[in-house]
């Protein structure tokens, strides 16, 4: 294992061109042309737009090929003159196509103000919120409130995009990380207000009702609708095989399906043993005191939670780990499990984390819907943060059947599973270093 170092200081380093929506200074427009000699890749010209920036700041550890949010957009510095030491002077950008039909920048003139931001560095405090630079739509400003200091904005959206905006969000505008204040679903608009102090740091309060604005929406929201669409049209096939009871059959089509798992389940009921027979490597006592284990559990059916949680801490105290290094966590059912988990990792650098809870299967496809989404949520929070997630989470047809695993050796399995996983991802860690 190795690592190739950064050619770079690690100030120097931008991470994924992402930005915070704080906005560093307002640019001013110093030319607008449309060129037909701009070089492409394989040597010939082709047309296009160039904008032009003044600066004071922006500059600063700036380089050809770096992004430059320019009222919200990201785009890349094609063309760099310093006029200091400071970060001032002017640099040149591209307007793809795409960018002109999605924003305001096809607009933007010679002597008009453009909100600017360089990317994010390692190590840089993000006080707005993750804003990517790539833009949604050009919303339209509605009208403008004072509200004593303050500005109230009122801006409107296209239908598509109005179901991602919701009230205490955040949503970037030209840039800038701005707080939902309400939201008209049925008329498509929404409303921001602007304190003192941002009405004299970004452009928004020069557009003119009727004006144009950038408008970048969250993308948790896009990829949880991405997420959840596999499940909404199972959902949707179910409620309508449902609905159309078959005289021939006495129990509904979910109901028949779930007693024959039932049978076939009975069967082996008392003859499976739920966690024995796992063999997995596991750290030495001396390396097992050193790992840091999270355990996230849910309310419901206390009891047996408790057994299933007192087992995997009795075993990871058995195998060498701390008791100071064993952090614990209650919600309410297992769909909060993946927020705790992540703020656990987040906050108290743990090397693994073990979700118990048990869902019980209704006269419904909730618990199906629960656990997909459950289960996505914290794969996604073991890839996008390092940190291994066993998924103690029981799904089971009847009580007895929990119980019956409670009282297994599946719990001590979990907490096995556990210290292998951060035994790898420790090892893996050093080897880099």
């Amino acid at each position: 294992w190795g690592v190739v170092p950064c050619p770079l200081p690690s100030t120097c380093c931008p991470v994924a061109n992402m930005f915070t929506g704080i906005i560093e200074e307002i640019g001013v427009v110093v030319d607008v042309t449309r060129r037909a000699d701009l070089l492409l890749w394989d040597g010939t010209k082709s047309e296009g737009f160039v904008l032009t920036i003044k600066c004071e700041k922006a500059l600063d550890g700036a380089y050809i090929g770096c992004s430059i949010a320019v009222s919200g957009v990201c785009l890349t510095a094609t063309d760099i003159q310093r006029t200091g030491t400071t970060g001032a002077g002017i640099f040149q950008v591209n307007l793809a196509p795409e960018t002109l039909r999605k924003s305001n920048l096809g607009d933007v003139k010679v002597g008009d103000g453009v909100n600017l931001e360089r990317s994010l560095k390692y190590g840089d405090r993000v006080s707005g919120h993750v804003v990517s630079g790539h833009v949604d739509e050009a919303g339209t400003i509605i009208k403008f409130e004072r509200d004593q200091d303050s500005l109230w904005v009122f801006i409107r959206t296209s239908p598509s995009l109005i179901k991602y905006i919701v009230p205490k969000g955040f949503i970037a505008v030209d840039g800038t990380s701005l707080t939902i204040c309400d939201v008209n679903q049925a008329e498509c608009w929404f409303s921001l207000m602007l304190i003192a102090h941002t009405q004299q740091s970004v452009v928004l309060p020069r557009r003119p009702v009727g004006g144009k604005v950038n408008l970048e929406v969250d993308a948790t929201a896009k990829l949880l609708e991405r997420t959840m669409a596999n499940v909404i049209e199972r959902v949707e096939k179910l409620e309508k095989l449902v609905a159309q009871p078959n005289p021939q059959q006495t129990s509904s089509p979910v109901k028949a399906n779930a007693d024959a798992e039932m049978v076939a389940i009975d069967k082996q009921f008392r003859s499976t043993k739920h966690g024995a027979g796992l063999v997995v490597s596991l750290p030495d006592a001396t390396e097992a005191a050193q790992i840091r284990v999270g355990i996230v559990s849910a309310c419901w059916h206390a009891p047996l939670i408790d057994v299933m949680r007192t087992k995997v801490v009795n075993r990871l105290r058995n195998l060498g780990v701390n008791p100071n290094n064993i952090l614990q966590a209650v919600c309410a059912g297992s769909f909060e499990l993946p927020f705790l988990a992540k703020q656990m990792i987040d906050q108290d650098k743990l090397d693994v984390v073990i979700c118990i809870g048990i869902l019980l299967k209704g006269g419904t496809i909730h618990m199906e819907v629960i656990a997909d989404a459950t289960t996505n949520a914290l794969m996604d929070i073991q890839l996008s943060r390092g940190v291994p997630v066993v998924f103690g989470v029981l799904t089971v047809l009847k009580i007895e059947q929990a119980a019956e695993r409670a009282e297994s050796e599946l719990p001590q399995s979990w907490a096995e599973t556990a210290l292998s996983m951060a035994m790898h991802k420790r090892r893996l860690r050093y080897a880099k270093l």
